[in-house]
C-alpha cells in the first residue's frame, strides 16, 4: 500500500503523527485498492499551469487501471487536471478563480499555508508561482487522495494534512495564508479569521477569497443549496479584518459565479450552480436570494 505509506510519512514529516486506519472512513479500503493498482512510471513532463498536467500518456501502458481510479476517486470538485494523457473535467473551473487572485499576490519564496485546501490544485498553481512552500490542510479525506495520485508522481511534494483548522499546528508561522471559499461555512467566522491571522509571520499576508452579500445573510435553512451559510458583507470584512491588526486591507475583486466556471462534468456528475439558480431569473437562488458573487480580499 505505496499511497499509505506515502501519505503517512509525509505526514509525520510535518510534525503529525497521523494513523489512515485511525481516521476510519468507510471508502478508504476502496480507494487506497484503486491507488495502488496503478503503474509506477516516471512522468516526462509536468506542467503547473492552467491545467495541472502530470505525463503524457506514452509512459503506461494499462490506460483501464488509471481510468478506473480517476473515477473511483470521483467527484471532482477542483481542476482541471490531466493525468497520463487522461483529462479530468472537474465541477470548479479553478484556473479561473486563481487568474483573479494571481496577479494581486507576490509568493515567489514565500511560504504558504492553503486552509481548506480540497484536492490541492491551488497548490500546485503557488508553486509555479514560486512559493518557497506550500503546506494544504483539509479535512475532507477523498480530496487528500486526490492530491496524493499527483503527488505521488512528482516526487518530495507534502501531503495534504486530513485535518481541520482547529486541529493543525505549526512549528513555524507562514508569510501567506490563504482562505478560499471557506470562511462563509463557517460557524463562528470571527474565529476563523482570528485563526488564520494567528499562524501568519507579523508582516505575514491573507488571502481571502470568499462569498459576499451587500448585508451580512444568515441563510435560515439553505443558499444555493448549501447548509449552515453565513455570508459577510464587504464592510464586515474590513472592520473585522482591521479589528485583528490588518493595517492593509484591499478589495481586489468582485465577480458573479456563472456556470462556466461551476458546473455537472463527467468527473463531477451531481447537481451543481445551475440547479441552485432559479429558473426563472439566473440573478437568483433557488430560494429567492442573490446569486453568488465572491470577492477576493487582500490584507496584510
Amino acid at each position: 500500500m505505496r499511497i499509505a505509506q506515502y501519505l503517512e510519512t509525509s505526514w509525520q514529516s510535518q510534525g503529525h503523527d497521523i494513523s489512515l486506519k485511525k481516521l476510519n472512513h468507510g471508502d478508504l479500503p476502496r480507494w487506497l485498492s484503486a491507488m495502488d493498482l496503478l503503474p509506477d512510471a516516471i512522468p516526462t513532463c509536468v506542467s503547473l499551469g492552467n491545467t495541472v498536467t502530470i505525463g503524457d500518456g506514452q509512459e503506461i501502458d494499462d490506460h483501464e487501471v488509471l481510468d478506473h481510479c480517476i473515477q473511483t476517486l470521483a467527484p471532482w470538485r477542483k481542476g482541471p487536471f490531466q493525468l497520463y494523457g487522461h483529462p479530468i473535467d472537474s465541477e470548479w473551473r479553478s484556473d479561473l478563480k486563481w487568474d483573479r487572485v494571481r496577479s494581486n499576490i507576490n509568493l515567489r519564496g514565500r511560504s504558504v499555508l492553503d486552509v481548506g485546501c480540497g484536492n490541492g490544485y491551488y497548490g500546485w498553481r503557488m508553486l509555479e508561482a514560486g512559493a518557497s512552500s506550500v503546506t494544504g490542510i483539509d479535512s475532507t479525506l477523498l480530496f487528500v487522495l486526490q492530491h496524493a495520485l499527483f503527488a505521488q508522481y512528482v516526487g518530495n511534494q507534502r501531503a495534504i494534512l486530513p485535518l481541520r483548522l482547529d486541529d493543525f499546528s505549526a512549528e513555524e508561522l507562514f508569510d501567506v495564508v490563504f482562505s478560499m471559499g471557506v470562511l462563509y461555512h463557517q460557524r463562528n467566522p470571527a474565529n476563523h479569521l482570528d485563526a488564520l491571522c494567528n499562524l501568519l509571520m507579523p508582516n505575514g499576508t491573507l488571502v481571502l477569497e470568499t462569498l459576499v452579500y451587500p448585508t451580512k445573510l444568515v441563510a435560515k435553512e439553505r443558499y444555493a443549496r448549501m447548509k449552515r451559510v453565513q455570508i459577510p458583507s464587504i464592510e464586515d470584512l474590513y472592520r473585522d479584518l482591521e479589528a485583528l491588526g490588518f493595517n492593509s486591507v484591499d478589495v481586489k475583486n468582485i465577480s458573479l459565479t456563472r456556470t462556466r466556471e461551476q458546473r455537472s462534468t463527467a468527473n463531477m456528475p451531481f447537481e451543481s450552480l445551475a440547479e441552485a439558480l432559479s429558473g426563472h431569473n439566473a440573478l437568483e437562488t433557488v430560494e429567492g436570494h442573490r446569486s453568488p458573487v465572491r470577492a477576493v480580499i487582500i490584507a496584510s
